[in-house]
């Protein structure tokens, strides 16, 4: 079984069946107006930076130690172990709808944002290969792309939003990710007026959970 990367927000975690799941595809859909960009904003917030090292439990046993007579031999000094750096999450959130400036003021009012600001990286395009460029160079634990009803590609046929375009959009994310191995990719689009998804029909085959 893949073991699930804590998400850092206890609900959000639980939705998702204990945490992200590399490689995996997400699809978080709802009314406009909703608060899916700032739930997202909040989860780049609390999953981006240093992880913690999860602390090993020690089981106390009780022995009985047997005395022995022990001889003491000079040893050279052991050499000092190498510093290891500490994991670092990255995120990258990719807008489609909305200015660097809108996001930004959205994620002032997250406690914690500007701590987080050096492991979060913000790209406004409706460009899908600009998206999987930036993937490429930032390298991200996290991608979210906020939404697919925005963004395309225009060497592929039919209207920004259309199936057929947020079906290839959710392909060559995933593609590009699971080819070189970084992390989890969440997709948001919006739920219309007569309860669908918006773009989303064959791109809810593509994912894995909505």
């Amino acid at each position: 079984l893949l073991a699930a990367t804590n998400t850092n927000l206890e609900t959000l975690g639980m939705l998702l069946g204990g945490g992200y799941v590399d490689k995996a595809a997400y699809l978080i859909a709802g009314d406009p107006g909703a608060g899916k960009s700032t739930l997202l904003l909040q989860a780049c917030v609390a999953f981006a930076g240093p992880v913690k090292p999860r602390k090993k439990k020690v089981k106390k046993t009780k022995k009985k130690v047997k005395k022995k007579v022990v001889k003491v031999v000079a040893t050279p000094p052991a050499e000092a172990a190498p510093e290891v750096e500490p994991e670092v999450h990255r995120t990258l959130y990719c807008s489609g709808e909305e200015a660097f400036e809108q996001v930004g003021a959205r994620a002032g009012r997250i406690p914690g944002a500007a701590e987080k600001g050096p492991w979060i990286e913000f790209v406004a395009t409706r460009n899908v290969p600009e998206i999987m460029g930036a993937i490429l160079d930032v390298r991200p634990h996290l991608v979210v792309v906020d939404s697919i009803q925005e963004v395309g590609d225009e060497v592929i046929q039919g209207r920004f939003g259309g199936e057929t375009q947020a079906a290839n959009a959710i392909r060559s994310v995933m593609s590009c990710i699971r080819q070189n191995g970084f992390g989890t990719a969440v997709f948001v689009c919006h739920v219309r007026k007569d309860g669908d998804l918006a773009g989303a029909k064959k791109a809810e085959h593509l994912v894995d959970a909505v």
